[in-house]
């Protein structure tokens, strides 16, 4: 992505402002560049509407190879993606949140101790897959049986410091000064989409008035299938070309492929329909800054104040911990009844076994549930848990005892 020209052209500029590390002292150039969508082709059933913040700082000296970031000459190259706006998350807010990354270090080496049965439960790849997902399971259920146990306040983080709170008067913008030259920039418009007409090597196939049109990046054919947006293509008139292209397993496992690609197709490219947009009267607009959103035009003193942005979070090590300690000082009680005797029934006569029995064939688990399922005879227990917080028991749906009992 870095040797894109819309990424080049604006790191040959200046950058929009430098952030020093306060620990390390590193100085880090940044750069907006701006939205995806903006600037490159949609991809297949992907939608690019992210932020791109590059940061370059000077390469480590003596010959060093830089650990993070890519090196390039004599500088190293970091890149941010971000689905927030600029109003609600700041590039150097961004760099900031990379920078304090190492608090994700304890967490990483609570989940390798936590975590450890995926590594010597199984030998094999889908065995050590499948406890990974388990003790996931696990960590997530201590974290929730933590929150109800001990039931914390929320940690409130406000990410920009200079953000505008809800109900606070926003602070005066300076008047616009008439007398500057103000910079516009051309936007090209285009009519509605108008799907290509049939020609006489397509007659009797489906022809693109048959394909619904969901939105300006998917169509769907007359079996339903979707056809995802391919390319966008300008012609010499100035009309917008788009074409779209369906998924070749749908068209070779398709009841209409005949009346769509045709009797005698192969079958090896699926079926592909384009569109017309034509172009209409361009349209001028106050050029804006690359990263800022569609319709954020600067306006005088009604340009919008940027919205706050909270993060909130509870402390999820202290959560697992004191849920270890409470399940530490619980006592279970392993009671056996007395059961209701049971006339055995009289034996009519010797047992008779099959071939089958005495062969000692793997039984199915079916069977085995049969063997090993709990007979109205066998002799009941009373299990009886000590020390559950009554909130607890009564998220889990478990029955409480009274004093007496």
């Amino acid at each position: 992505m870095l040797t894109h020209p819309k990424v080049q052209a604006r790191l040959a500029g200046p950058c929009d402002l430098e952030l020093v590390h306060p620990e390390t002292g590193v100085r880090r150039a940044v750069y907006e560049v701006g939205y995806l969508s903006d600037w490159l082709e949609p991809l297949f059933q992907h939608e690019l509407r992210c932020r791109v913040i590059v940061t370059k700082r000077t390469a480590p000296a003596h010959g060093e190879q830089a650990t993070v970031g890519k090196q390039l000459g004599e500088d190293v190259y970091e890149l941010f993606l971000t689905s927030h706006p600029a109003r609600c998350l700041q590039a150097a807010d961004v760099v900031r949140l990379y920078q304090h990354r190492g608090s994700f270090e304890t967490v990483l080496a609570d989940e390798d101790r936590e975590q450890d049965p995926d590594r010597w439960c199984s030998y094999t790849p889908h065995g050590q897959a499948c406890w990974q997902i388990v003790s996931q399971w696990v960590w997530n259920l201590r974290l929730e049986l933590g929150c109800v146990q001990q039931q914390p306040q929320l940690r409130h983080t406000r990410l920009m410091e200079d953000a505008v709170l809800p109900g606070a008067t926003a602070p005066a913008l300076p008047e616009l000064q008439l007398d500057e030259p103000v910079e516009e920039e051309v936007v090209e418009n285009y009519g509605p989409l108008e799907m290509a007409q049939e020609w006489a090597k397509s007659r009797g196939r489906f022809s693109g008035k048959d394909f619904v049109l969901l939105d300006e990046a998917t169509l769907r054919c007359p079996a339903g299938k979707l056809l995802r947006s391919r390319s966008r293509v300008p012609l010499r008139n100035g009309n917008l070309r788009i074409c779209y292209s369906a998924k070749i397993g749908d068209c070779r496992s398709c009841p209409l492929a005949q009346q769509c690609i045709g009797r005698n197709a192969c079958g090896d490219k699926p079926r592909q329909v384009s569109g017309i947009r034509k172009r209409l009267e361009p349209t001028r607009r106050p050029k804006v800054a690359p990263w800022q959103e569609p319709g954020e035009y600067p306006q005088g003193p009604q340009q919008e104040a940027p919205c706050e942005l909270v993060w909130c979070d509870a402390g999820g090590r202290a959560l697992r911990r004191q849920w270890f300690r409470f399940l530490r000082k619980q006592r279970v009680n392993v009671e056996e009844e007395e059961a209701t005797p049971i006339q055995p029934a009289p034996r009519a006569g010797p047992q008779m076994l099959t071939r089958a029995k005495r062969a000692h064939a793997r039984l199915s688990w079916q069977a085995r549930q049969a063997r090993n399922r709990r007979t109205s005879s066998s002799t009941p227990f009373r299990i009886t848990l000590f020390g559950v917080a009554p909130h607890v028991a009564d998220y889990l749906h478990l029955a409480s005892l009274s004093p007496g009992e």
